[in-house]
């Protein structure tokens, strides 16, 4: 049954039935202003405190960047989720790369979703070859699919975690700080 939204003739308004297929029926946001995260990978170090899978943790050091809590009414709805990093001050590894995943949890795991394997990489040549200055900023966006069995229903949070990767042996330190992030997740009726 498709919904039907509008005001009866005795002026209650609300829905009748389900909301229709690609429907808004939730939106969560959150931001971070100035305040920054800052993370440093001395070489061959792998952090992941969180047990993210799904995404590379090989020579990488994670960092909690930002989260907003969400109350998905249902398994089957479909999520899309949308973080963005600024990015401050950085010293540069030879050897080193930098980037972000988003964090949804799945019923059965704590998933994490990336859409590069080692983001300018090697750092330090990518930015003309110098040591340190200032990074490039970071977007990702990702639909979880309910009909996949992906998406978690009830309260939980949906972060976003920025990394730090840096080979072993590297000639200097891969670091990163933060500053101005934001993330928005679209509950979507399927």
């Amino acid at each position: 049954m498709s919904g039907i939204i509008g005001v009866s003739p005795d002026m209650r308004s609300g829905v009748v039935g389900k909301f229709p297929a690609g429907h808004v029926i939730g939106m969560w946001n959150n931001s971070r202003g100035s305040s920054a995260v800052t993370i440093n990978n001395t070489g061959g170090t792998s952090t992941n405190s969180d047990s993210l899978v799904g995404v590379d943790t090989a020579n990488r050091v994670f960092a909690e960047e930002l989260s907003v809590a969400v109350d998905v009414s249902s398994t089957t709805s479909d999520l899309f989720v949308i973080g963005t990093v600024g990015v401050g001050s950085m010293s540069w590894s030879n050897k080193g790369a930098y980037g972000m995943v988003l964090n949804i949890p799945s019923p059965t795991t704590n998933y994490a979703y990336d859409s590069d394997n080692y983001p300018f990489y090697p750092a330090k040549t990518s930015f003309g070859d110098v040591t340190s200055g200032y990074g490039v900023g970071l977007t990702r966006h990702v639909t979880v699919k309910g009909v996949n069995s992906l998406v978690k229903s009830g309260s939980y949070n949906i972060k976003i975690y920025v990394y730090a990767y840096n080979e072993t042996s590297p000639s200097g330190t891969q670091s990163m700080q933060t500053q101005n992030s934001d993330i928005t997740v679209f509950e979507i009726q399927r």
